[in-house]
């Protein structure tokens, strides 16, 4: 192990992992199991904003990528 990331969460044993990709499958099989005979929700409007916030985070990445680039140009 990595003496840099020995103190980092989830690092130590590889279980934590297996438990969390298995409750994620779980979640997966018995939600749509659960959704099978509902109305889907309307996520319009989160989607709007979720959509919205990304564009503005992607631009600001981009400007930051590009601002570091030029400056490591010099």
């Amino acid at each position: 192990l990595d003496p840099r990331v020995a103190d980092w969460p989830l690092m130590q044993t590889v279980y934590p992992t297996v438990a969390f990709v298995a409750f994620y499958l779980l979640f997966i099989i018995f939600g749509r199991k659960w959704m099978k005979n509902r109305k889907a929700f309307e996520l319009r409007e989160f989607m709007f904003v979720y959509n919205f916030f990304q564009v503005l985070v992607c631009a600001y990445i981009t400007y930051e990528v590009s601002h570091t680039a030029k400056a490591s140009d010099r």
